[in-house]
């Protein structure tokens, strides 16, 4: 029976080590990143089991003995009360921000990387319907005479700041044709179960664009992970695309993928400002990005021609002889998330985007503009 006892302990204290490993985890895993050193990880289990224990010992052991809250209008007190005071505390924490004064400033500015508020106009679900109705919203100039089209997934909304700013500096109108998940590709289907959808969106797409005569589309998709998880329709979707749209005198430009980092980009930085680590261990080398990207480049080109424009964000982001992709640049970061641009990295790729719309647009487009001759 006495070889029993650590396991009758276990057993006693497992409810409370089920509840105080969260917080454990949370807590290095906001410190430290959410891979944990196995020293670190060995470190959580000793602590949530000794916290377990005090718990057991203080807390939970007084209730079961009736020595805290005995009587029943106690219980019932304290069962209002602390629920009561968990809402208030939490609605202060909601009203003053999460009281960012806590954190320095240059950990503040990272954090705001992550907020989709400032991109919120821009983040586009656009459906068949939409298509079908002629309802696809405009984004650049409204009164342009040149028109053109963002088409893409959840990548095409982070980096519409960019094409926006560029599209208004042009007087281009463009037409934001974007759904999460969806890549531009006829005829492929995602592994989510949820987009059976994409194939008859795409489809009420490719039409939009040839009814309207829209002079170019920029194509931006998370490409790696649509060739890399389903290679072979990924190709003939691929060729598809790029065939249907030469057919109907529509230049097509694909935009190439932004790193992809093993981290959520602005919550690392932020940390990595605060503590004073090191940045240059949170980029991603560009050996990584190019295996990652292999197969989706290796189609780009089999496609590329005269009419079909590829183009690679990494030389706006990698200079020369580099061999890290930088998570950061002159204090911002680049990286909304983990695989999203921030706009702060959408807007640095203005001059890709220009160069983009410029070279895939008619000789008689911008006769008027000698600037841009």
């Amino acid at each position: 029976l006495l070889s029993l006892k650590p396991v009758v302990f276990v057993g006693l204290i497992s409810y409370s080590l089920y509840l105080v490993h969260w917080p454990v985890l949370a807590f290095l895993r906001y410190e430290y990143g959410f891979r944990l050193s196995p020293s670190l990880a060995v470190s959580a289990l000793v602590i949530s089991l000794v916290l377990a224990g005090l718990s057991w010992r203080f807390i939970e052991q007084p209730f079961r003995k009736r020595r805290w809250l005995s009587s029943p209008r106690q219980l019932v007190g304290a069962t209002i009360a602390v629920p009561v005071a968990l809402i208030l505390l939490s609605s202060v924490i909601h009203d003053y921000d999460g009281l960012p004064q806590r954190v320095p400033e240059m950990s503040q500015k990272y954090l705001k990387a992550s907020d989709t508020r400032p991109i919120g106009r821009y983040i586009i679900w656009t459906s068949s319907e939409a298509y079908e109705t002629n309802q696809v919203p405009v984004i650049g100039d409204p009164e342009g005479v040149y028109e053109i089209a963002v088409w893409g997934d959840s990548h095409a909304m982070y980096l519409m700041p960019g094409v926006d700013q560029v599209c208004q500096e042009l007087n281009i109108k463009c037409r934001a044709m974007t759904f999460t998940g969806i890549p531009p590709l006829l005829d492929y289907t995602p592994e989510n179960p949820g987009l059976k959808m994409a194939v008859d969106t795409n489809k009420a797409a490719i039409e939009y664009l040839v009814e309207n005569k829209i002079s170019a589309v920029l194509m931006v998709a998370w490409w790696s992970c649509y060739a890399n998880s389903q290679p072979e329709q990924f190709r003939l979707s691929l060729r598809k695309t790029v065939k249907d749209l030469q057919r109907a005198g529509i230049s097509v430009v694909i935009f190439e993928d932004v790193a992809q980092f093993p981290h959520a980009v602005p919550l690392s930085l932020a940390r990595a400002a605060w503590h004073g680590h090191d940045f240059d261990s949170l980029g991603v080398p560009m050996s990584q990005h190019r295996e990652l990207n292999q197969l989706a480049h290796k189609e780009f080109q089999m496609v590329q021609s005269v009419d079909v424009r590829v183009y690679d964000p990494a030389r706006y982001f990698v200079d020369e002889g580099d061999e890290i992709w930088p998570a950061a640049i002159d204090g911002e970061a680049m990286c909304a998330d983990v695989h999203h641009i921030s706009l702060a990295g959408a807007i640095r790729l203005k001059p890709m985007i220009k160069k983009a719309i410029l070279e895939s647009a008619p000789q008689t487009a911008f006769a008027d503009d000698s600037s841009l001759r």
